[in-house]
């Protein structure tokens, strides 16, 4: 149940203490409420017993009419003898009446009414205690002639002597006619046999059960028992103030309740009184019923648990003999509520609780301070168990105790924090180490450090199945030598092939623990060797792909050389400077090993977007070359406009023309056309900067024209036509201009593709509204180099491109600088660079190390088609010039030179002509840019 909590034994003591005191207890009181709940209800049941035994005597004499009938009808014999009944036939029915009423206290009045319409009706005086009759009243007769309408009272003592004549006052008795009463009607209709009757009112006594039968002499006797006595005989029965008592017939019909003297309610069944509870008591005394034969209950008095009307009760059903008939039982319930029943027992289990309460608070604290010795050194083993947890091994002091186990667990804990912090620290070691020789070494030392062995010695195989050679061995010390016999572990890698053997040498032989813990660290230290080779063997995998793909780049073109392999070299070196320096900006210039992986990552392929670059934009080496140069087309035209010179020459010396003039004209133009095409020639070449004279020169040379006799759409491409149908066909034949930029020069984008550089809020390359212009004049009158604004658009988007691909690589976290670095290196230290526009702050050190290094292995290249090859000297000082136009890092060039990375390079890699002299403080001097007031960190 506590599993995986700290629990201090104190808890856990009194966790056991408090529940077997308190469970003792509570098992005890609940014993002794089971007991005693079972004593009150067997005495509930007892003298339930022996009250209903009690009323059952009583109500026989109530319910049992023979002997009532047998008085009655000796009344009405004794009245009904003469008509005038003298003195002594009056006293002997004083004397029957007297007698009926001692036996039956509970009768309230005996009636006759005879044939002849005369009612007399003998009240028991002792019952109308609320008429205020004069002492020793005993019986009062009351009195209707045939023909009477009001009735006459007589009073009779104990001695039955008449004592007078009485009238009750006003209010105190009911005025309607007795005679016409319903069980008068109800009795004359049983056919002489006694006939009960639920609905007579007494004058006084309120609600009546009146037992009645006609005489064979016609008359009508009856006997009448108030509710009220009733009430008050079953009252006697009631266990609790809260109790109820229902006095039914075998049909549920309602005699007689604790709570009702209506004769409303008097005979209704259950079904249709108001009383809810009495409503709920329905399916208990059908059920009761149903077993009544079955289960012999009829004399049985049984207290039985019930839920009524959602409380629990205690219902007893008992038998009384019928009322009026012998042969119909009447139903006495009582419902008693078990809380009355059980108040006593369970104050007494209360009692008991309260009791066990008060021990377990008591020894409570007694407990709390025998349980402190105990649990204040396993607190203090606690403490240092959450310590390991936290890795923190720190020594803590032992924890002194009595008991033999917490002083052996406190050892035990001790040699475990130890070994631990060994095994993760060692573990710590294997798993940063990735050079493969410093994990072999690192792995015998800790081995026997840890094993306290003399010496060790390593046979490793290596993890690659393509290694050869002999195994490596590392022995520590390196003095050692092995003289005995060893304990081997062996090293097997994640598919468990031997990759090698951990040899120890002991002096004595070693404990078991140290062998487990040698074994275990030999497992981890395989692992991370296995780890280490993998990683070694994916870089070396990747650093090949970079180097072929880097090639690949430089042989798309025969014109860019090595300059994807020498721009790293040359960065590395720069590199390397600015580690090395010890003052001036990279005095606190450092690179880890990442940041050169990155380096040099980045280095390699900072041109891959290259990839995307057309052979012919990359090479174009003047203004008219697209897949071939466009000059042998201008040549040709010059060729048929000197070709055509000729022609018109002949044809006017055919026509009678002097020959002279015509001569003299003829080689003047023919001269005129070859220095048009020389000159045209010239700017096709691109080596110099054109001006406005020589862009008016070309418009006047291209508006010469010559004659087309052929259709110039046959033959065309596809796209071709498509642009040469933008133009409506010429009639031949026809004059063409001798250079023009026609529609079918120009090449549009295809449809959807974005107008800059664009799809990256990022870039700020602007991109020409055509994808290629191949117009003749249009790159003729290029005023600088050989490409147009389309094909220069076209070289700078390499760099996007080169981003692009190597934000699409999954690179390692430590990677992710590459695409900053590889595109940041055509960036100016003003914010003018491209593709993103970053300024020096926004740079990172490496990328304005790579930009140095490619601006300088391009303008020493030797193999350009664009330009010739430059010497060192030259270069030197275009690139300070760049450095005072911030286009390259002024501290990054400075460092270039103070440490001779130009003529390094030029040694190893520059032609012998273009290795000129080239004087460092000159140039250091040149630079008017001042050192940036920030330090560069990596």
């Amino acid at each position: 149940m506590l599993a995986g909590r700290n629990v201090p034994l104190r808890w856990i003591l009194l966790a056991v203490f408090v529940p077997v005191v308190a469970g003792t207890g509570l098992i005890i009181s609940s014993l002794m409420a089971q007991r005693m709940r079972a004593f009150a209800l067997a005495s509930s049941q007892d003298k339930l017993k022996s009250d209903v035994a009690v009323i059952r005597k009583r109500w026989g004499r109530i319910v049992d009419p023979e002997r009532t009938l047998t008085h009655l009808e000796v009344i009405d014999g004794l009245v009904a003898a003469i008509p005038n009944p003298g003195v002594d036939v009056r006293r002997k029915v004083l004397i029957e009446g007297a007698q009926l009423f001692d036996e039956a206290s509970h009768l309230a009045s005996v009636d006759v009414l005879k044939t002849n319409d005369q009612f007399i009706r003998f009240h028991n005086a002792r019952l109308l205690k609320g008429l205020a009759l004069p002492y020793g009243t005993r019986i009062v007769v009351e009195r209707y002639g045939p023909n009477q309408r009001e009735p006459r009272f007589t009073l009779f003592d104990d001695k039955l002597e008449r004592m007078a004549a009485w009238s009750p006052k006003p209010g105190q008795w009911n005025d309607d006619d007795p005679r016409e009463r319903a069980s008068i009607a109800t009795a004359r209709a049983g056919e002489q046999k006694p006939v009960l009757s639920k609905t007579d009112l007494h004058p006084v006594l309120g609600p009546l059960l009146t037992l009645g039968q006609q005489t064979p002499t016609g008359a009508v006797i009856e006997m009448s028992v108030p509710l009220a006595e009733l009430q008050d005989l079953l009252g006697t029965l009631k266990l609790s103030e809260k109790s109820r008592l229902l006095l039914l017939d075998l049909k549920g019909g309602i005699w007689v309740t604790d709570k009702t003297s209506d004769p409303g309610q008097i005979g209704i069944t259950l079904e249709r009184t108001q009383d809810l509870f009495l409503q709920s008591l329905q399916p208990l005394i059908r059920n009761y019923l149903k077993r009544r034969d079955q289960d012999n209950l009829k004399d049985n008095v049984q207290i039985e648990e019930s839920v009524v009307s959602g409380g629990d009760w205690l219902l007893s059903i008992a038998e009384l003999p019928g009322i009026g008939l012998k042969e119909e039982a009447s139903l006495l319930v009582l419902a008693i509520p078990a809380a009355d029943i059980y108040a006593a027992p369970m104050a007494s289990v209360r009692q008991a609780q309260a009791i066990t309460i008060a021990i377990v608070l008591t020894t409570l604290p007694l407990v709390w301070l025998l349980t402190r010795s105990v649990t204040q050194p396993l607190q203090a083993l606690s403490r240092q168990t959450r310590a390991i947890r936290r890795f923190d091994f720190s020594a803590e002091a032992p924890a002194r105790s009595v008991i033999a186990e917490v002083s052996e667990l406190d050892t035990t804990l001790a040699l475990m924090r130890q070994t631990i912090q060994r095994f993760l620290t060692s573990s710590k070691a294997l798993a940063e180490e990735q050079d493969i020789q410093a994990l072999l070494e690192l792995l015998v030392e800790s081995a026997v450090t840890s094993s306290a062995a003399e010496g060790a010695v390593l046979t490793w195989a290596g993890m690659s199945g393509q290694q050869q050679g002999d195994p490596e061995l590392v022995t520590f010390p390196e003095s050692f030598k092995p003289d005995r016999e060893p304990v081997t572990i062996p090293l097997r890698s994640r598919d468990g092939d031997l990759k090698g053997e951990l040899s120890l040498y002991f002096a004595q032989p070693p404990e078991p623990e140290r062998i487990a813990f040698c074994e275990a660290l030999a497992g981890n230290a395989t692992v991370a060797l296995e780890n280490a080779s993998l990683i070694q063997a994916q870089k070396d995998l990747f650093a090949s792909l970079i180097t072929l793909v880097a090639g690949a780049i430089d042989a798309k073109s025969p014109y860019t050389g090595a300059h994807c392999s020498r721009v790293p070299e040359l960065t590395q070196w720069l590199a390397e400077a600015a580690c090395s320096a010890d003052q001036g900006s990279f005095a606190s210039f450092q690179m880890s090993e990442n940041d050169w992986e990155a380096l040099r990552l980045a280095a390699w392929l900072h041109d891959c977007g290259k990839i995307t670059t057309p052979e012919h934009v990359v090479d174009k080496a003047t203004k008219l070359e697209t897949i071939y140069n466009r000059i042998h087309e201008v040549r040709m035209r010059f060729e048929l406009l000197k070709a055509q010179a000729e022609t018109e020459f002949w044809r006017q010396r055919c026509s009678g023309a002097p020959e002279e003039p015509l001569r003299t004209e003829l080689q003047r133009s023919l001269q005129e056309l070859d220095e048009d095409f020389a000159f045209v020639a010239a700017c096709n070449q691109g080596g110099e900067s054109m001006d406005d004279a020589d862009f008016e020169r070309l418009q006047q040379i291209a508006a010469r024209t010559w004659s087309r006799s052929l259709d110039d759409r046959l033959g065309l491409s596809i796209d071709e036509q498509k642009r040469a149908d933008a133009e409506p066909p010429r009639p031949l034949p026809c004059s063409e201009p001798l250079l023009a930029d026609r529609t079918i020069h120009r090449i549009g984008r295809p449809e959807g593709r974005p107008k800059t550089s664009a799809s990256d809020p990022r870039f700020n390359l602007p991109v020409p509204e055509l994808l290629q212009n191949n117009g003749e004049l249009h790159n003729l009158t290029i005023r600088r180099g050989t490409l147009n604004d389309e094909e220069r658009a076209v070289i700078n988007l390499h760099i996007v491109e080169t981003i692009r691909i190597l934000e699409s690589l999954h690179l390692p976290r430590h990677l992710a600088s590459v695409p900053a670095i590889a595109g940041g290196h055509h960036e100016r230290m003003d914010g003018a660079g491209y593709p993103m526009g970053l300024s020096r702050d926004q740079m990172t050190p490496q990328a304005r190390m790579m930009a140095i290094a490619d601006v300088f292995e391009a303008l020493t290249a030797a193999d350009r088609p664009y330009k010739p090859a430059k010497p060192l000297s030259v270069v030197m000082r275009i690139m300070v010039g760049m450095v005072n136009q911030h286009h390259l890092d002024p501290d990054l060039f400075r460092l270039f030179v103070q440490q001779g990375l130009h003529r390094r390079y030029a040694e190893q890699f520059l032609q012998a002509e273009q290795r000129d002299a080239v004087d460092d403080a000159v140039l250091l001097a040149a630079i008017n840019v001042p050192d940036q007031p920030t330090s560069i960190g990596s």
